[in-house]
């Protein structure tokens, strides 16, 4: 499993997004000497665990299709295409008209959050986008802090990741 710095609902303090960034390497090496060594390594998968994946699989169809319902590219957007750069599965393009959203959103917000102008929003789900926005060349930057971690019992499997990969790198 890889933990990375959340794009909606909350943002992390900058310094835990970095080290949760910087920690990428280190999960990789340890994935590929385990890979090379023929260590299996898996934790025993709880009903729990089932039910919260299949559940959450349904919902983030469910919710990407209902959020690609809602982007609206306002009269601000100057052309640049870079939200059509930005989006992973091409649900953007480019028309004489200007940006056009089609059917197949992956909910990653990509495309509103490298708008230079924010001419792309969402007309029923802005709560879920962070104020701030979400820039992971801007994580990038910061020095990590491992003095910092999240709070909170929802918290606690990212606490775990990072003291297993900061102590056991």
């Amino acid at each position: 499993m890889y933990v990375l710095p959340p794009n909606v609902f909350v943002s992390f303090d900058p310094g835990l997004a970095s080290l949760l960034l910087s920690l990428i390497p280190v999960r990789n090496k340890q994935v590929i000497d385990s890979v090379f060594n023929g260590t299996t390594r898996r934790s025993k998968i709880t009903k729990l665990d089932k039910f919260i994946s299949k559940k959450g699989l349904k919902s983030s169809i469910k919710y990407a299709s209902l959020f690609q319902k809602s982007i609206v590219v306002n009269d601000k957007c100057i052309k640049c295409k870079k939200c059509i750069v930005e989006c992973p599965v091409e649900n953007l393009k480019m028309t004489d008209h200007g940006v056009q959203i089609l059917n197949h959103c992956a909910f990653c917000l990509n495309c509103i959050y490298t708008c230079p102008k924010q001419a792309i929003t969402t007309s029923k789900y802005g709560f879920i986008i962070l104020k701030n926005g979400y820039s992971i060349d801007s994580y990038e930057k910061i020095s990590p802090n491992q003095h910092v971690l999240p709070k909170g019992l929802l918290m606690s499997g990212i606490r775990k990741y990072i003291t297993e990969l900061t102590e056991n790198p």
